[in-house]
């Protein structure tokens, strides 16, 4: 089922969010990628631990958390931080399986990600530089 969940963010956090990647460091998106999805990823992504990715992060779960249409839709348990995506031109993410379990790094803890949801700032459509937030619940 999709689902559109309007409003995640005020246009002040994603002005926010355009400035820190404007000047983040990027790296290969197949960092997080499993073994298949690895082979059809061709992306930038901000690094897990980065202190960009987890102050973006933090701001889009606040708003997952008070959308009242996402916490009725998913009923999460708990929710994987976001990964952050950057597509440029020429990049893609060619057809893949999500991975179902995901280590949350940093810890031991993995997690069973039963939900995904793709945030996006710009029309999928758009030539470049979109950014994708792969972001999963567990029930």
């Amino acid at each position: 089922m999709m689902l559109h969940i309007p409003n995640v963010l005020t246009a002040e956090q994603v002005a926010r969010c355009r400035e820190v990647f404007a000047q983040a460091s990027w790296e290969d998106g197949r960092s997080t990628a499993g073994h298949q999805s690895a082979q059809a990823k061709k992306n930038l992504q901000l690094p897990e631990n980065s202190p960009e990715a987890r102050e973006l992060g933090d701001l889009v779960l606040r708003g997952l958390e008070r959308s009242p249409l996402f916490i009725s839709a998913v009923l999460p348990q708990r929710v994987f931080p976001p990964l952050f995506n950057r597509y440029e031109a020429g990049m893609t993410f060619g057809s893949h399986v999500d991975n179902a379990i995901r280590p949350i790094t940093g810890t031991p803890m993995r997690l069973r990600t039963d939900v995904s949801a793709t945030p996006t700032r710009t029309p999928m459509t758009a030539a470049s530089s979109s950014w994708r937030t792969p972001m999963a619940a567990t029930r």
